[in-house]
């Protein structure tokens, strides 16, 4: 292994300079550059390739499919001629028939005609029995019709008590809820005067103990007095949270009726929009009947 020898004051060869290396740095990154162009290229041309293979295979086979079929159409072709001939020998044959048709056709000429003589005098009678037969169709239509109109205009009652029932239930209801919301609310007033009244008497007490009392008597006063007043608060606080528990449940009560009294409408609006319904078809019902009739009627004149 070659040493080299630093110990000379000049080196034989000298460093690369920062340029020097700027410029070994840029020769390698354009031959990177290059490397990764040919790279890619090298995959294009080799899916290229791959591609024309691919096009190359695709066109092979559908040119063997040609011949394929091209072959099958000569076989089809050569059948095709022989049918010729035999439709052709056939056709011979059809002619010899069509000549003995001809000759029975004559006769089945004269045949008709003696017919049509026959069905001239029956015309008459199948005209009658066609007459009598739609008279009979009609008359069972009518009575259909007559059926169903009666069983709508029954449903139509039905519903209509149903809207009433349900408009009187609404009302009772709210009558109900309007005296409950009443008789609540004043025996709330009643209790609210009646502890009202208690606060004030419990006052008045207060102030003249105060003001009667000595020394240990006002402390001895004092004490009881505050007794009474935690004892009145105390009270007080329950009157309030039962009333605003009332509250609370008249707001639940107008919720509860408010939901009832909309569902209650949308109840009536649903039935009275079925019984137009109803309605509606009765009287389209009505109208063809009366159309119907109408035909049925000249039918019978003109039989």
């Amino acid at each position: 292994m070659r040493q080299t020898d630093f110990s000379s004051t000049q080196l034989l060869n000298p460093l690369p300079t920062p340029n020097d290396i700027v410029a070994l740095h840029s020769q390698i990154e354009s031959l990177c550059s290059d490397l990764a162009k040919a790279t890619t290229e090298k995959a294009t041309s080799v899916d290229e390739v791959t591609r024309l293979s691919a096009e190359l295979a695709a066109a092979e086979n559908e040119i063997t499919q040609l011949k394929s079929a091209n072959a099958e159409l000569e076989k089809k072709a050569n059948g095709q001629e022989k049918r010729a001939d035999a439709l052709e020998k056939k056709s011979e044959g059809l002619q010899t028939k069509q000549d003995a048709l001809e000759k029975k056709s004559k006769e089945v000429e004269k045949e008709k005609a003696e017919l049509v003589k026959e069905n001239k005098a029956a015309a008459g009678a199948q005209a009658r029995v066609k007459s009598l037969e739609d008279k009979h169709k009609a008359a069972e239509d009518d009575s259909k019709l007559k059926q169903e109109l009666d069983a709508l205009r029954k449903k139509q009652e039905g519903l209509e008590k149903e809207r009433q029932q349900a408009i009187k239930v609404s009302e009772e209801i709210l009558k109900l809820n309007e005296g409950l919301k009443k008789g609540e609310l004043s025996e709330i007033q009643k209790t609210i005067d009646e502890k009202d009244a208690q606060l004030a008497e419990q006052r008045a007490q207060l102030k003249d103990i105060a003001s009667a009392a000595g020394a240990w008597g006002s402390r001895f006063g004092r004490s009881r007095a505050l007794e009474d007043v935690s004892g009145t608060l105390f009270k007080s606080r329950r009157v309030h949270g039962k009333k605003n528990g009332i509250g609370v449940r008249l707001r639940r009560l107008e919720l509860a009726n408010g939901a009832l009294g909309m569902k209650l409408k949308m109840e009536t609006m649903l039935r009275e929009a079925e019984v137009d319904g109803y309605s509606r078809r009765i009287t389209e019902l009505e109208e063809w009947g009366l159309s119907r009739w109408d035909a049925v009627g000249s039918g019978c004149i003109i039989a």
